[in-house]
């Protein structure tokens, strides 16, 4: 009864200073949770962007994948068609080995991609822009000499058409025919683009070729991931 009545003797002043203050605390709790929830809303919208764009990385990875492969097999055609090809006859079994490996170069050039077997290291895919779709251009693009259709499907998307460059080289598990003759293997490095033109991937494979072509095969396959910087280093120690 004491109490009640000393509330009801509180100056008004204090009494409205007190919801006042209470009011206050409300609003701080209100502003701290408005913000916490946009931190979470922000964060999760950062989230799903970066999934985002790793997804569609990851599909114009794949796409760049698809076509360079896709050169792949038309190169090997273009080694070692099934019914003669055009170019059939640019890529021997054996052949007498040159002092300098030599590459056609120019879309009129019969010999366009090819370099000849020398004895010394080979590093014309990387000496050479694979991308290079110029009419001086060294690399073949797809379905040149196959007749291929445009790419289909994903690899379609890409924004250049994948291109390949075929290098012969002694095979280093024949016996040689002569100190200057050997027996060949043909490496291919082809290069595939995908829908953003800096996306890029190149795949490499060592192909025997046979007499007989049900007896040819392809030895080896790799993806290059560092080209670029490989490339960036033989450009500067031949320079």
């Amino acid at each position: 009864m004491r109490r009640r009545r000393l509330r009801q003797h509180l100056p008004a002043c204090e009494i409205a200073q007190g919801r006042t203050h209470l009011q206050g605390v409300v609003l701080v709790l209100a502003l701290l949770v408005l913000i916490i929830i946009s931190l979470l809303s922000f964060s999760a919208a950062t989230q799903a962007w970066h999934a985002q764009q790793a997804a569609r990385a990851e599909r114009d990875r794949y796409a760049a994948f698809l076509a360079a492969d896709a050169a792949l097999n038309d190169a090997e055609i273009d080694i070692d068609p099934p019914a003669g090809g055009a170019r059939a006859a640019l890529f021997p079994v054996e052949a007498e080995l040159t002092p300098k490996s030599e590459c056609g170069r120019g879309i009129g050039a019969a010999k366009q991609g090819i370099c000849s077997a020398t004895a010394a290291s080979a590093t014309a895919w990387l000496r050479l822009n694979l991308a290079d779709a110029g009419a001086d251009g060294v690399s073949v693009e797809f379905g040149r000499f196959t007749g291929k259709p445009p790419l289909q499907g994903v690899a379609a998307v890409s924004s250049q058409a994948p291109r390949y460059l075929i290098e012969a080289l002694p095979d280093p598990h024949a016996k040689p025919l002569s100190t200057t003759r050997r027996r060949l293997v043909y490496r291919v490095t082809a290069i595939g683009f995908g829908f953003d033109h800096a996306t890029r991937i190149v795949l490499q494979t060592v192909y025997r070729k046979s007499s007989q072509r049900e007896h040819s095969r392809r030895l080896s396959w790799r993806t290059v991931d560092n080209y670029e910087e490989l490339r960036d280093a033989i450009v500067r120690r031949t320079s």
